[in-house]
């Protein structure tokens, strides 16, 4: 069976509206560009319609600020460990159980609703 889960209109949850200052930006997933558009067009992809963005996580690696989405879906692709993008939207490491293993300070910065 397949769950269809909706969201706000505008994507982004209670969660996401408090204060948490990283990357010189109060609000995150509103102050960042490409981190409002990663979720605003992350369930709308269409080479993978089973696999569902179901939150944002903010953490501190190496001493930055980093994001990394959380994806489930029985036909996600998935691999051990995260892809990990830094303020700037740049890809840090994608699928590095090691480097996913040293993230600290993780927060809930969105999540599907």
């Amino acid at each position: 069976m397949l769950f269809v889960s909706c969201q706000s209109i505008d994507g982004i949850s209670p969660e996401s509206k408090r204060s948490v200052p990283a990357c010189g930006v109060n609000n995150p997933v509103e102050d960042l560009p490409w981190l409002k558009e990663l979720i605003k067009n992350s369930n709308r992809d269409p080479e993978s319609p089973f696999c569902v963005l179901q939150s944002v996580q903010q953490g501190t690696y190496e001493g930055q600020t980093i994001y990394f989405p959380v994806l489930s879906g029985a036909l996600c692709c998935t691999c051990a460990g995260v892809s990990a993008y830094n303020c700037q939207g740049d890809l840090l490491f994608s699928c590095n159980v090691d480097a996913s293993s040293k993230i600290t300070n993780i927060k809930t910065m969105w999540t599907l609703k």
